[in-house]
Parts: C-alpha cells; sequence; structure tokens
C-alpha cells in the first residue's frame, strides 16, 4: 500500500541519516572543525595585522560569521545524533510493523479466496445432496407401489 512504502522510504531516510552521524564521523567532523577554528584563529590574527577597510577585512569578517553560525550547529550534532540512535530502535520496529502488515493482507486475501471456494463448494454439495434426496424419494416411492401391488 502506499503508506506502507512512504513508511518504508522514511525509514530507509532515517537510516541514511543516522548512518552520516554515526561516532567515526562526528569525530572526524570534530577535527575537521577544529582545523577550521584553528584557520579562523589565524584568520583573526591576521585580520588584527590589516589595516582598517580592506577587502582582505570584509572577506575576514564574512568568513567569520559564516564560522559563527556552525558553531551552532557542532553543539547541536552529539543531541541529534543521540536522538537519532534512539529512534532507530522504533523506526526498526514500525518497518518490521509494516512488513508484518503487508503478510497479514496477504493472507487476508487468500482465507477469503479459500472461503469463497469453500462456499461454492458447498453450494454444489447442497445442490448435489439435494438431488440424490428426491432419487432415493422416488426409488422409495416405486419400491412402495411394488409392495404394494405384490400384496394384492
Amino acid at each position: 500500500t502506499q503508506s506502507t512504502w512512504d513508511l518504508q522510504a522514511a525509514v530507509v531516510a532515517l537510516d541514511m541519516r543516522l548512518t552520516l552521524l554515526d561516532e567515526e564521523k562526528l569525530k572526524l567532523l570534530q577535527r575537521r572543525i577544529s582545523a577550521v577554528s584553528q584557520s579562523l584563529q589565524e584568520l583573526l590574527d591576521k585580520k588584527a595585522a590589516l589595516p582598517e577597510g580592506s577587502a582582505a577585512e570584509a572577506t575576514a569578517n564574512s568568513v567569520l560569521a559564516k564560522m559563527a553560525q556552525w558553531d551552532a550547529v557542532v553543539a547541536e550534532l552529539p543531541g541529534l545524533a543521540d536522538r537519532l540512535q534512539a529512534l532507530s530502535q522504533l523506526h526498526t520496529e514500525a518497518a518490521n510493523f509494516s512488513a508484518t502488515l503487508d503478510r497479514v493482507d496477504v493472507s487476508q486475501a487468500e482465507l477469503a479466496a479459500s472461503l469463497a471456494a469453500q462456499a461454492s463448494l458447498l453450494h454444489k454439495v447442497e445442490d448435489s445432496l439435494a438431488t440424490n434426496m428426491e432419487t432415493v424419494a422416488k426409488n422409495l416411492a416405486a419400491l412402495d407401489t411394488r409392495m404394494a401391488a405384490l400384496k394384492l
């Protein structure tokens, strides 16, 4: 069903995001951020040595502003990784539930088809039994007639 595919696609997307935030990648990202922070500090030191109002100063200010934005993101990464790992089990269970629901749907369809076949067979047996009862009734009537004829 569409909702099953949507759920499975969401689980796959979350799993891909979770793998992006594993501990080794986070450590690598933190090392890179440290390196960029050191580079930023070097730029700030060089900026102090530049004359006021130069193009290099504007560039340094731009880089500094961008780094300030990333500082907030870096602080949130460990919490985000923890939440994704905590929700990983829930997403796995949701995917399993979705697969189980699909199997239940298939089983229900098979049972409905089997029930329809059984109902058809029951109808044929009932018709056959009615025909056989008529034949037995006719045979008993014929037997009674012959018995009555023999008694006369």
